[in-house]
């Protein structure tokens, strides 16, 4: 399983608001899963959590490509259960205490990715009940964002495998 991240174009008015808000660099974030080249992920655009477009048809947006090496059967399995699962507007106002919602029947990106990384007892041979304590404490909780992700990747003694744009991605073993 890979785990996408999709940097800041200050371009976009979306993005730009989105890194507003987060106080972030990633604007988005999503899961590849072996043998399918459609970004997994949850989108305000959709509403809900699904399979997106193929991640070349993000063309210039530059991204940065995780690989998770532990078996992703576990991992895609919760993922997939939320497939469906509505967007969660009021999550992302998450940053503004008066607007937070902590409903766990809705997910945005970030909270997806997190969630489903959390779902394995180990990353890159790390217990996530150790290097993730914190982490999942927060989990149910607004406002998960992308330093969150890039914590518990950064814990778990992982790098970039690609930094570049979409359209430049190819799959490894592909």
């Amino acid at each position: 399983m890979k785990v996408v991240l999709f940097k800041t174009n200050f371009w976009k008015p979306k993005q730009f608001v989105i890194s507003l808000f987060t106080w972030s660099k990633i604007t988005h974030a999503g899961l590849l899963f072996e043998g399918e080249d459609r970004l997994y992920d949850a989108s305000e655009s959709r509403g809900n959590v699904n399979f997106n477009k193929p991640i070349q048809d993000f063309k210039n947006q530059q991204i940065i490509v995780y690989d998770i090496p532990e078996p992703e059967f576990d991992m895609m399995k919760y993922a997939l259960s939320k497939r469906g699962i509505k967007y969660d507007w009021k999550g992302i106002m998450g940053w503004f205490p008066f607007l937070a919602s902590s409903d766990p029947q809705t997910v945005y990106c970030f909270e997806l990715v997190l969630q489903t990384l959390l779902s394995s007892p180990t990353i890159n041979g790390r217990k996530t009940d150790v290097i993730a304590v914190d982490l999942r404490n927060k989990l149910f909780r607004k406002p998960i964002d992308s330093d969150d992700i890039l914590v518990l990747l950064e814990r778990a003694c992982l790098t970039p495998i690609f930094i570049g744009k979409a359209k430049d991605y190819e799959r490894l073993g592909n």
